[in-house]
């Protein structure tokens, strides 16, 4: 059992193959960082791979991490192996079966990619405040290191588990450890199945529930036994650590990886020690050696076991010589006198010095470090035992960020670098999933080189848009513990020359180092194209600067057989030492160097940011100096200005949009699918023709007389995703090379933006061609190209936006809409824009019912004051404010206008009353309160608060932007995936079809329902808006989202839009109760009779694939029962909407005139 095999993993993958050879029942949910976990045992499953009882276990997706957690409860209760992975939230949420599983001393074993809580602000990235918010559920908690680690605890955990009886969570760092690439000695199945103890599981399997035994559990008790049976467990977690330590043994006799409860490493008799867990320790560990190799005398606790937390097993690990101990937390626990651990490692020390197990009483200090995966460096560890030599060490510090509010962080400033015995590369590149596989891929052809080991990682940017990752690999002899990113590479690899500026490229390459560019450019073109200081860079560090054109790669094929990127295979090719490939040598014939003995005197602009203000929070974030941002620049609440996103980079596209003003029919179709709101039209009068740019294209208004009409592009933040002129049905835009036209439509738009715009009140917002003058309060987003939902978005906002309201589900909307440094999100001239808020995932329906609740309130409030105030405001101007229907926009701004004269009439008077009325009277304007999210939250997690939105009666709009996926997670499945579509947690296609939301919605006879396809029908989407924000009610609008997880081109959706309608796959209809009111059917099917077949529909997107490569019966069959279902929903909807409406005295008149018709016998 004991011959090394290795392989090539992330700590991801590593746990779900253990948890996958281990259990039987997987009830899974989506979350970042887990989900790989979850997706990878699916689609195990949908291949019948066996586990190592020889059984295909089942994977079924649930609807919540709540849902999960009570089917795994369930499913342990009656006697199977089940697990399942979370993080952050999702662990939160199952916390209360977590008691209850706990309570009932069941085996289970729950992985977590550890993740931030979502607090002031959501982040997806890693720390320990989700596992230390469930460490008093009864849980054990064993915690990993390293990607090795991942691996052999789950295998141990599980085996302790079924022995203890008490649950475990197996914890490891995410993203720096969940999604680390290392190669690790791999878990024969020999092994795994040694260590599944066959009595323990036969002992689980008697203590299920089952009729042919019987028993009761769950009971309810009162204060007569509940304490005591609380108290019976104790003996259970006694032994929990001695069983843990047991099964650790047995490991290590199987493979030769030991490890203890609490593992020491440093000098026998150090005085100044750290204790931590999970990846940190690794970090520190290597700075040890490092330092202690320098004559200091420093050492290292690692925490496997967290809880049941073992004093024994810790005095243990504790040298007698120690003076002083810093704790480490990887969390903040407010309002408490330190964190977790360091109480923890706190008490047990005072109590072993009051028990004479140790002599003396060492100085123990704590602090905070890693919070959402900040950095955590050999120069933070050397800060630390700096700090730990003092006489009054600090206590409650930081390190690694610049605290100076309270003055609590340390003093990194002395820089120490320390793995200089492997070779470091960093590679920057566009963001997306095939370059990341190729990153792994080049893993694994280093590793097969004997006694080579690497270690990568993907440093990657959460948000949608303007994105690149940073892969970071190392390369050495012996296995690598190094959980921190690189700053000083020996080889840099950029895929776009634009990346050579950004991010401290530069800074993180060494001296002597090699810069290898992707540029298309001749080498002295290159280099004159660099800015002076980049040029003095490169030749002070005495660079190596290559370039290579990929492109010239690309047309030739050189690398049709290989599985790694052009940028990649260059590496390779210049690192001869590491691999041979014919075709990756070849490639050298393609590398460039670059003569960099003449510095270039002409200086140009990087940004289109003013640098001025560079002391400001959002001046340093823009700059890319976010981790250098001290706490007192930070608002202490989370809250952030709006309207930030004009400060956004420059978009650097190849093509921009020109417009013809020949063939224009000003139907305003290009500006409605304009998901950036960078293609802008306006109606303006003769006067703004004086000062025109020479340039400047303008036509006769169709709608507005004796003004003119233009149609302009801003050429810094068109991103060139050509859905303008895809919308347009004229084709009266073109797209032109960028620096032919880039210069013109700067300075033309920047004329543009000066053209004041039209007033609301002369628009009729029932027309795309009119509606689309509105400004938009939502633009320049950062959503990905094309992006299917920030048409919908950006509509909204232009209706509605000045009186908005938004509560946002977490998911891809609320990542381009909140994700620092800007936001989408925008101010009129007035400073009047949309106010957005994010709660959580499941709750945003409840949110948002939350706003209309509150604003109900201080409206009648307000009303209530007015009348008090009357005969001091004015009779007429209280009776005005106070029975404006506000039901059109023009008294909407009428509303406006009073309310503005009653608040000077307020600030003149000096009352309570007054004063109150002041503060509230803003609610007397309608508000629009929109709740909006993606279909992973409307149709699964957060469904059940929708359907009690909707049953409130309350006046909530609900926008639901459906791409029938989960895409901010990584395209897994949701209820509203239609049937035979490929996703995670879909491997084989969904096998049912997807969920009718609206039709449920209309289960309620006073909700406004609209199903609508912006790419289908524009005008019609329009009426919905309007309808819904109209009606006094609840709304719920289902809008269909284009998404490259569809396998489509993004450049053209509305194809897809159109055939997905025409196809009868998603229908068109607006179903509003006022009509009822004029003995009219609520239900408007905006659909036509299905004009294609479904299957035609299907072959035009990729996701189908699977379905459509089935055996020809097979398809046969399936295809007709998709049509069957297809054709049957679309009668069932015309149906619907063309019954005959009958009142009661016509039923009863009917009834009557039967009745006496009836023979009698």
């Amino acid at each position: 059992m004991k011959a090394s095999k290795y392989h090539i993993s992330n700590a991801n993958r590593a746990v779900a193959r253990i948890a996958y050879k281990t259990n039987e029942v997987f009830p899974i949910y989506p979350i970042t960082p887990a989900s790989e976990m979850s997706e990878l045992v699916e689609q195990w499953s949908a291949e019948n791979k066996p586990n190592c009882f020889g059984n295909v276990p089942t994977a079924f997706q649930m609807q919540s991490e709540a849902g999960a957690a009570g089917t795994m409860h369930g499913a342990l209760q009656t006697g199977s192996l089940s697990t399942t992975f979370t993080a952050s939230q999702g662990l939160l949420l199952m916390l209360p079966n977590m008691y209850k599983i706990a309570g009932e001393l069941t085996p289970n074993v729950i992985h977590v990619a550890t993740r931030s809580i979502a607090t002031h602000a959501l982040s997806i990235f890693g720390d320990h405040s989700d596992i230390m918010a469930v460490r008093q559920s009864g849980y054990a908690m064993l915690g990993s290191a390293s990607v090795q680690e991942a691996q052999d605890f789950a295998l141990i955990a599980q085996a302790a588990t079924l022995e203890s009886r008490i649950p475990f969570v197996h914890f490891f760092d995410g993203f720096r450890t969940s999604h680390e690439t290392s190669k690790i000695e791999t878990i024969s199945d020999e092994t795994i199945q040694f260590m599944m103890d066959l009595k323990t599981i036969k002992n689980h399997r008697a203590n299920a529930l089952n009729p042919n035994n019987p028993v009761i559990r769950g009971t309810a008790q009162g204060p007569d036994l509940f304490f005591q049976s609380r108290e019976a467990v104790n003996p259970f977690y006694d032994t929990c650590p001695d069983i843990v330590q047991k099964h650790m043994n047995t490991f290590a006799s199987l493979t030769n990886r030991s490890y203890n409860l609490f593992d020491y490493v440093g000098a026998y008799d150090a005085e100044q020690i750290i204790i931590s867990m999970a990846s940190s320790t690794e970090t520190i560990e290597k700075t040890i050696v490092h330092l202690n190799n320098n004559g200091n005398k420093f050492g290292l606790i690692k925490v496997r076991l967290f809880r049941p937390f073992s004093t024994k097993h810790l005095l243990q690990a504790l040298p007698k010589t120690t003076k002083s101990v810093a704790v480490l937390d990887r969390t903040k626990e407010a309002g408490s006198n330190g964190e977790p651990l360091y109480l923890d490692i706190l008490k047990s020390i005072f109590e072993a010095y009051q028990n004479n197990k140790i002599s003396t009483f060492p100085k123990v200090v704590g602090g905070r470090y890693g919070l959402s995966s900040k950095e955590f460096t050999p120069s933070m560890v050397n800060a630390i035992f700096n700090n730990l030599k003092q006489y009054q060490p600090k206590n409650n510090f930081t390190v690694g960020i610049n605290d100076d509010v309270k003055n609590l962080s340390l003093d990194i400033s002395e820089s120490i670098h320390i793995d200089n015995s492997c070779y470091k590369a960093i590679f920057y590149e566009e963001k997306n999933t095939k370059l990341s596989e190729s990153f792994t891929n080049t893993l694994k052809i280093i590793s097969k080189k004997e006694n080579t080991f690497t270690q990568g990682y993907i440093k990657c940017d959460y948000k949608k848009a303007n994105t690149f990752n940073i892969a970071h690999l190392r390369i050495d002899n012996k296995q690598i513990k190094a959980p921190y990113l690189i700053e000083q590479a020996d080889f840099i690899g950029c895929q776009k020359a634009i990346f050579t500026i950004k991010d401290n490229t530069l800074k993180n390459l060494k001296s002597g180092g090699t810069l290898l560019v992707n540029s298309s450019l001749t080498s002295k073109a290159f280099w004159h194209s660099l800015t002076v200081n980049i040029q003095r860079e490169i030749i002070t560090k005495r660079i190596n600067l290559l370039i290579v054109n990929i492109s010239a790669i690309e047309k030739l094929e050189l690398l049709k057989n290989e599985t790694i990127s052009e940028l990649h295979a260059c590496f390779l090719a210049l690192k001869k030492d590491l691999t041979f490939s014919e075709s990756i040598h070849d490639l050298i014939d393609f590398i460039y160097k670059v003569d960099t003995s003449n510095t270039y005197i002409e200086e140009t602009s990087l940004s289109n940011f003013n640098e001025s203000p560079n002391r400001s929070l959002l001046a340093r974030l823009l700059n890319n100096q976010g981790n250098d941002t001290s706490v007192s620049l930070l608002p202490v609440d989370g809250t952030f200005e709006s309207d930030t996103s004009k400060f956004n980079p420059i978009q650097h596209s190849e093509f921009l949009p020109k417009w013809n003003i020949d063939t224009c029919t000003q139907c305003g179709a290009c500006s409605m699918a304009c998901p950036q709101a960078a293609l802008r039209s306006k109606a303006f009068d003769e006067t703004y023709l004086k000062t025109a740019p020479k340039n400047f294209d303008f036509i006769d208004s169709m709608d507005f007389d004796l003004m003119n009409y233009t149609i302009q592009i801003n050429p810094d933040q068109c991103n060139g995703c050509n859905n303008c002129i895809d919308a347009c049905p004229t084709k009266a835009l073109k797209l032109e090379k960028r620096e032919n036209i880039y210069k013109e439509q700067k300075s033309i738009w920047n004329y543009f933006e000066t053209i004041s715009e039209l007033d609301r009140n002369l628009i009729d917002t029932t027309k795309v061609s009119q509606q689309q003058l509105q400004e938009p309060l939502f633009k320049y987003s950062i959503g990905v190209e094309g992006c299917g939902e920030a048409p919908y978005l950006k509509l909204m906002s232009q209706l509605f936006g000045d009186r908005l309201l938004v509560a946002n589900a977490t998911g891809a909307s609320s990542i381009f809409g909140g994700a620092l440094p800007t936001t989408p999100w925008s101010k009129n001239n007035k400073g009047y824009g949309p106010a957005w808020s994010n709660s959580l995932f499941e709750d945003n329906a409840e949110f948002g019912l939350g706003f209309r609740l509150s604003i109900n309130q201080q409206e009648k409030q307000a009303k209530q004051l007015i009348e008090k105030l009357s005969s001091q405001i004015g009779s007429e101007l209280a009776f005005d404010i106070v029975n404006n229907s506000q039901d059109s926009e023009l008294k909407i701004n009428q509303q406006k206008q009073k309310v503005t004269q009653l608040k000077e009439s307020l600030k003149k008077m000096d009352t309570l009353e007054s004063e109150e009325l002041l503060n509230i009277s803003d609610n007397l304007v309608k508000k629009s309160v929109w709740v909006i999210g993606g279909d992973g939250w409307a149709y699964d997690i957060g469904y059940g608060g929708i359907d009690h939105a909707l049953a409130s009666g309350e006046n909530i709009n609900i926008l639901v932007l459906d791409n029938e996926v989960y895409d901010n997670t990584g395209a897994q499945a949701s209820k509203a995936t239609p049937f035979g579509a490929q996703a995670k947690f879909a491997f084989n296609g969904k096998q049912r079809q997807k969920k009718d939301l609206g039709r449920l919605a209309m289960m309620y006879d006073n909700v406004y329902v609209a199903s609508v396809a912006i790419g289908a029908n524009q005008e019609q989407t329009l009426k919905a808006f309007n309808e819904a924000e109209s009606f006094n009610g609840p709304s719920i609008i289902i809008a269909y989202c284009h998404s490259d997880a569809h396998g489509i081109d993004m450049k053209n959706p509305s194809q897809y839009h159109k055939a997905a309608v025409k196809s009868g796959q998603w229908l068109l209809y607006r179903n509003d109760p006022r009509r009822l009111g004029n003995r009219l059917n609520t239900l408007q099917l905006d659909s036509n009779v299905p004009s294609i077949k479904i299957e035609d529909y299907l072959k035009m997107e990729k996701r189908f694939s699977k379905l459509l490569n089935n055996s020809p019966e097979t398809f046969k069959t399936l295809i007709r029962q998709l049509q069957k279902q297809v054709d049957n929903k679309f009668n069932r909807y015309l149906s619907l909407s063309e019954q005959r409406l009958f009142n009661r005295s016509k039923l009863i008149q009917n009834k009557k005139i039967n009745k006496q018709l009836t023979p009698r016998n």
